[in-house]
């Protein structure tokens, strides 16, 4: 998406850090915030738990899209 438009692309990062245990019955999320993380235009931006922070970073936000 970044690469065919002039957009900065943020994808928010909710699961944050799993614990080992979880990671082993499911590496995919990491695997696939790792490989974003090194797309050009793509920033990861994590709330941290905080739900204010989250409420923050999607107001302003220009659009969303939820998977």
């Amino acid at each position: 998406m970044v690469a065919e438009a002039p957009v900065k692309l943020t994808v928010m990062d909710l699961f944050g850090t799993r614990s080992p245990e979880r990671v082993r019955l499911d590496p995919s999320p990491e695997r696939h915030r790792d490989e974003l993380a090194f797309l050009y235009g793509v920033t990861i931006a994590s709330d941290r738990g905080d739900r204010v922070r989250y409420r923050n970073l999607l107001a302003g936000a220009h659009f969303g899209i939820a998977g």
